[in-house]
C-alpha cells in the first residue's frame, strides 16, 4: 500500500469551524500595560527633576537606609571594653645551634659528602649544586675560624731540619742487618 502525505484537514469525521470563529477569541483590552524599564528620553533629564516634578514620588515615604552618612558600629559597643589589650603575637624562637654542634651537623651531611665525592672524582656539578656546595663549605671553615680549629690536612713541619736530612740523604749504610732483622 502506498504511504499517504498527512494533512491538517480533519476530514469528515472532524467537527466543523464555525464561520466566525475569530470573534469567539479574547480581544485585547485597552488597559495599560505593566512598564520595563524607564520612561522614553529619561537618560536627559536629571533624576532631581523628575523627583521634582512628580507628585507621586514626593507623596512615597523615602528609605531610611539610603544615603545615610552615619557610620555603624559593627561591634557592641560593651564587648570591646570587656577584653583587653592585644598581645602582639609572638613568634616563636628557633633553636640555635652552638658552633660545634652546626660543624657537626654539617660534617655529618649526606649530600654534602656525596657532593664532595663527585667532585673529588672529577664530575661536574651543575650550578645550584656547585652553589650549595660552595655555601656549606665557605659556612664550614666560617665556624672553624670561630672555634679556633685548623685544618686536620695541614701537616705541622718538622721541629728541626735534621729529620729531612734523614730522609733525604742517600747514605742507606748506617740501617745495620740488625735492625733489618728486628723489623722483619
Amino acid at each position: 500500500m502506498a504511504h499517504k502525505k498527512k494533512n491538517r484537514k480533519g476530514g469528515l469525521l472532524a467537527p466543523r469551524k464555525t464561520a466566525d470563529f475569530k470573534s469567539e477569541r479574547e480581544l485585547p483590552t485597552n488597559k495599560v500595560k505593566k512598564g520595563k524599564g524607564h520612561k522614553s528620553g529619561s537618560r536627559q533629564q536629571p533624576k532631581n527633576e523628575q523627583a521634582a516634578s512628580s507628585s507621586s514620588q514626593k507623596s512615597q515615604a523615602t528609605d531610611r537606609r539610603v544615603g545615610s552618612k552615619k557610620p555603624v558600629q559593627l561591634v557592641a559597643p560593651g564587648s570591646l571594653a570587656k577584653t583587653g589589650p592585644v598581645e602582639p603575637i609572638r613568634k616563636p624562637k628557633v633553636a640555635t645551634l652552638s658552633f660545634s654542634e652546626e660543624l657537626d651537623k654539617l660534617e655529618q651531611d649526606p649530600k654534602l659528602a656525596a657532593l664532595l665525592d663527585r667532585a673529588d672524582d672529577g664530575e661536574l656539578l651543575s650550578d645550584a649544586e656547585n652553589q650549595w656546595l660552595e655555601q656549606r663549605l665557605e659556612r664550614i671553615s666560617e665556624l672553624m675560624d670561630e672555634l679556633g680549629i685548623t685544618d686536620e690536612e695541614e701537616i705541622d713541619e718538622p721541629q728541626s731540619s735534621d729529620e729531612w736530612d734523614r730522609f733525604d740523604s742517600d747514605d742507606w749504610d748506617d740501617f745495620s742487618d740488625d735492625e733489618q732483622g728486628s723489623r722483619r
